[in-house]
């Protein structure tokens, strides 16, 4: 990208999916979900993760993580686990409960999954007691992101092109959100895109941003779309 201005950010990404609880391949008498219809606003509310190869978890912790705790804790782990995965701090919102969690992805089989939470335990990560839970969940990811814009209130992200953020000029509720958006898809037949509100955190000052996923999205229908929000928000 020319002129392009390069930007690493802190952000906190707020999204509803549907969630449940996974209930194989964990430490006995402990609680997780999994994301079971990801990015409903792009692959549809009935699609559902692979059987076989894990999408989203988020293991319910029993108390709050230290940000300096928990990275030297994950920086640890990967050290002696021979396979990658991502792992950063979550909030979890279901049935008006609140939990603290870490959310998980980027792992090949579940078989991993038993031995990543394993892992944390063994570093002194508390897990939560089991619950059942099967129910649309309001999702906060707290992680560090990597972006570049030309200064027009876009952001891509540097390495995974199907995430971009556009600015707005006020921070949201989700259900005022959730109404606008539908307006807008409405307007935008034939646009396929999943969207969730999020905040990206600068020196002294932060930006409220949608975040877009999008596998095809055009730089045109992307405009229109940033422009659609922008008006439909100044109605607010």
């Amino acid at each position: 990208m020319a002129n392009t201005k390069h930007i690493e950010t802190f952000s906190i990404i707020i999204k509803e999916e549907k969630v449940k609880t996974l209930t194989h391949n964990l430490i006995p008498n402990t609680f997780a979900l999994e994301i079971i219809s990801p990015l409903p606003g792009y692959y549809g509310s009935e699609y559902l993760i692979s059987r076989e190869k894990p999408g989203h978890v988020l293991f319910i912790t029993k108390d709050y993580i230290h940000f300096e705790d928990f990275f030297r804790i994950n920086k640890k782990i990967k050290s002696y686990l021979n396979f990658g995965f991502d792992a950063t701090f979550a909030t979890v919102t279901v049935n008006n409960n609140s939990y603290y969690a870490l959310r998980i992805k980027d792992v090949e089989n579940y078989e991993q999954i038993e031995e990543l939470q394993q892992a944390f335990v063994a570093e002194g990560v508390k897990m939560g007691r089991p619950k059942r839970v099967e129910s649309m969940a309001l999702i906060r990811v707290k992680k560090f992101l990597s972006l570049q814009t030309k200064g027009d209130g876009i952001y891509y992200h540097t390495s995974k092109n199907t995430y971009k953020y556009l600015e707005i000029e006020k921070p949201v509720t989700w259900k005022l959100f959730e109404k606008i958006t539908m307006r807008i898809r409405h307007n935008m037949p034939g646009v396929k895109f999943d969207v969730a509100l999020a905040v990206l955190f600068r020196t002294g000052d932060l930006l409220d941003v949608i975040r877009v996923y999008s596998d095809d999205i055009s730089e045109e229908d992307l405009r229109k779309l940033h422009k659609n929000y922008l008006l439909a928000l100044k109605e607010y």
